[in-house]
């Protein structure tokens, strides 16, 4: 390429700076969820029984060995009694929650949230770890790009239109369609950063919500890998309707703040030199942000959570299960999903997470550990 970043038919197949087409969980143009992929084939075993629309309110104990589960379902309140285990896979965000509201956790959060307290366990709710990135919005220029699809009533119309027809378009693909992992400076050993190239231009994102630009663009967005900052979630109260108490920790430690400003000037640097350069130009978010404060504040507040939340059940030594995915302090309970990574992978979640899923149940099927 231009740029001297090397084109990859596979995102992982080096560990070099690198780019290549998004690898994408899509067949026919429709999300091929993991649920889509392999537990709606697996309904048909004998030994699964799938209850939907249902709330897990708890984990029952008998002393500190799960016994099973308490759960609201659309027919009023039930109990599911465990053989052998209970296995929790609600993610990082609900998965402590849970543990919390069942009275695993640390003592002082169980105390505040009005809850009784079975094992204690303070590494429970706490090393939340997230990327934080931000967006750079480009005006194209006498090249035509898939904004007008979707930014009229008329024109979003024919786009739905022919994604039910076709499953083609613009709402037939993922939306980042370009991955490209990079270092933010020469002087680090290797990629550091990842970078996403969006078909659409989308200058007002706010962080929760953005509409495309009236002309066509593209958007460029960044977040850095393995971020230091810890924050943490915790229940509020022993239902789960309280609200919990989450604090993110976005780039709290010098080491995040730094990569976020050598990312972003990585990223701009890019963005000015052709091919971009003589094709597109940047409308967002402008001039206004080059120091160091202010690309700060604009990823703090303009920016955008990778969704590649982990680590508030982490395991490790410390952590809050042990290396065979049991929760410290009970017996027969494990947790099986992306919070017991206790650090960011370096890429997305959904692979790792279905592999995590994979050791479980091998864990589970040869019964090891099983206290």
């Amino acid at each position: 390429m231009q740029q001297g970043i090397s084109a990859f038919e596979d995102l992982n197949g080096s560990g070099h700076e690198r780019v290549a087409y998004a690898p994408l969980s899509v067949a026919g143009g429709t999300r091929m969820s993991a649920a889509r992929a392999y537990l709606h084939r697996a309904t048909r075993r004998p030994n699964l029984r799938l209850e939907l629309h249902c709330e897990v309110r708890r984990i029952i104990f008998d002393g500190t060995t799960a016994t099973g589960v308490e759960v609201m379902t659309p027919d009023g309140e039930a109990r599911f009694t465990a053989r052998r285990e209970v296995i929790v896979c609600a993610g990082t965000m609900e998965s402590p929650l849970l543990l919390e509201r069942s009275g695993v956790g640390d003592p002082d959060v169980l105390a505040a949230g009005g809850v009784p307290m079975v094992a204690a366990n303070p590494a429970v709710g706490e090393n939340l770890r997230q990327h934080r990135g931000a967006v750079f919005a480009l005006r194209l220029r006498g090249v035509p790009g898939r904004n007008r699809e979707l930014v009229t009533p008329a024109a979003r119309l024919r786009t739905t239109a022919r994604y039910l027809l076709r499953r083609s378009g613009a709402l037939a693909h993922g939306g980042t369609t370009v991955l490209a992992v990079l270092r933010s400076s020469p002087a680090v050993a290797g990629p550091d950063m990842e970078v996403l190239f969006t078909p659409v231009s989308v200058s007002g994102h706010d962080g929760t919500s953005a509409g495309a630009d009236a002309g066509d663009g593209v958007t460029v967005g960044f977040y850095p890998h393995a971020p230091t900052s810890t924050g943490s979630i915790h229940l509020t109260g022993p239902s789960a309707h309280h609200p919990p108490r989450l604090v993110p920790g976005y780039l709290s430690t010098g080491h995040d703040r730094d990569l976020t400003v050598a990312a972003f000037r990585r990223v701009r640097q890019i963005l000015e030199a052709d091919p971009f350069a003589s094709a597109a130009s940047e409308t967002a978010p402008g001039p206004q942000v080059s120091d160091d404060d202010s690309v700060l504040r604009y990823v703090l507040e303009h920016g955008f959570a990778g969704n590649h939340q982990v680590g508030t059940c982490a395991l490790g030594p410390e952590g809050a299960v042990d290396d065979d995915l049991r929760v410290r302090g009970t017996q027969r309970l494990r947790v099986a999903d992306a919070s017991v990574m206790p650090t960011l992978t370096t890429g997305n979640t959904v692979a790792p997470s279905m592999a995590i899923g994979w050791i479980a149940g091998d864990l589970i099927r040869h019964g090891k550990a099983v206290a």
